[in-house]
């Protein structure tokens, strides 16, 4: 499956205005048994923080990576990507790890 779009995080982060737009495409595979490999990036076109106008992040293109195993209704999802606001904080790439759980009634 292969997938592109548009997305933007907007809002406050602790006292500060947060308006980050980018875009993305990403790839999955998956396989027989349940498993599922992912991969993509975000490349951001804008960033904005406070209305200071568009500032450098220190990544300006976003990797990241993931899997997934699901049985039956049961599914569970990871991912690794460098977190675009978080990096902007450290003034790194900063790692971040999600990790979802979800079972279809």
């Amino acid at each position: 499956m292969l997938t592109a779009g548009y997305r933007q995080f907007r809002g406050t982060y602790g006292r500060r205005n947060v308006d980050i737009r980018g875009v993305y495409a990403g790839a999955e595979y998956r396989f027989d048994a349940g498993w599922s490999l992912r991969g993509g990036a975000l490349r951001v076109t804008k960033a904005n923080f406070n209305n200071r106008g568009n500032i450098r992040l220190p990544i300006p293109v976003v990797p990241s990576f993931g899997a997934g195993w699901s049985y039956g209704d049961f599914k569970i999802d990871g991912a690794l990507y460098a977190h675009p606001i978080m990096s902007y904080h450290h003034g790194r790439a900063a790692p971040t790890v999600e990790i979802s759980m979800s079972y279809r009634f």
